[in-house]
């Protein structure tokens, strides 16, 4: 019972962003992650027919993985560069004497060094 209240909720919240496809693909990812009878689950939740749901489930098993979104992560400046920099130690240093000194109960951190 408390997954429907929960999968309400959800649904509550994205309505009015959803069109068809979107809500069925949805529907379908909710009710996977329930597992056994998560589809009766969100039905009912949502309002959808079992048939819907299960024809998003078949969309998202029919989808390859290149047609999929590749989510990347932002290029970033080598790590290497940021150990070395004379900044990046120094804020290193000042963090570790300040979490020293709370750890060590020392009540004034405002002169860290």
């Amino acid at each position: 019972m408390a997954d429907r209240g929960i999968v309400e909720s959800k649904f509550r919240a994205l309505a009015s962003r959803f069109d068809e496809a979107t809500l069925r693909l949805w529907a379908a990812v909710e009710a996977r992650t329930l597992g056994r009878g998560g589809v009766s689950v969100v039905a009912k939740a949502v309002g959808l027919s079992r048939t819907t749901i299960y024809a998003g489930l078949e969309e998202l098993k029919s989808t390859p993985a290149s047609k999929a979104i590749k989510t990347t992560l932002p290029e970033s400046p080598s790590w290497t560069h940021f150990a070395r920099s004379r900044c990046s130690r120094f804020c290193f240093i000042t963090t570790f004497v300040a979490m020293r000194r709370l750890l060590d109960g020392w009540e004034s951190t405002s002169s860290l060094c």
